[in-house]
């Protein structure tokens, strides 16, 4: 066995009669020259290289299935880009209208005042069908199958600039005539979007 400096100097210490294990273990430098370390670290790194290209390709592909329209359920070929209704879409939808007529904040079933199973609608923000601005903008972004319930608060506005005169935030509701100061309640579902 080739001694390694180490071995050379602790023999010279201890004495050269002096009684040495013989065994077949290896010192720390000896261990370095003869490991496998370099070749098992090669297959880590070629691990590690794999895990990397694997991971960027389903990302990749993740990402660019993402990108693809839905059309909302409408249409393939219509050039729709996913987003849910937009402002001058035409769709057929059914509502239920609500007042809160004894001012507590509960939307009661007698409370329903108008509703249609079967309506349809060019989406404008000035529509001449006389529905409030917060059914518009609740309106926007639903997509075709989509229902949902939302209330619009009470609101005062007597000059009619859209703002409420009390609160000084957009009117929802309507600001003046009968309804004026009188929270609503609306249920929509969304069945075809043009």
């Amino acid at each position: 066995m080739v001694k390694s400096k180490f071995h050379a100097k602790v023999q010279q210490k201890v004495g050269v009669n002096a009684k040495v294990k013989n065994t077949q273990s290896k010192y720390y430098d000896e261990h370095i020259a003869t490991s496998q370390t370099s070749k098992s670290n090669s297959g880590f790194v070629i691990f590690v290289i794999l895990c990397i290209i694997v991971g960027a390709s389903v990302s990749g592909i993740l990402i660019a299935n993402d990108k693809v329209p839905d059309n909302n359920g409408t249409d393939p070929t219509d050039n729709d880009t996913g987003t849910g209704i937009k402002d001058g879409d035409f769709i057929t939808f059914k509502y239920e209208f609500y007042v809160d007529t004894n001012h507590d904040s509960q939307f009661s079933t007698n409370e329903l005042i108008d509703s249609s199973d079967y309506f349809e609608w060019i989406v404008e923000v000035d529509s001449d069908q006389g529905f409030p601005p917060g059914l518009y903008i609740n309106i926007l972004g639903m997509k075709k199958g989509e229902s949902k319930y939302f209330t619009l608060p009470a609101n005062t506005d007597a000059n009619e600039d859209g703002v409420d005169d009390i609160t000084g935030e957009d009117v929802m509701s309507f600001g003046s005539g009968p309804l004026v100061n009188t929270a609503l309640k609306y249920y929509v579902e969304i069945f075809k979007i043009n």
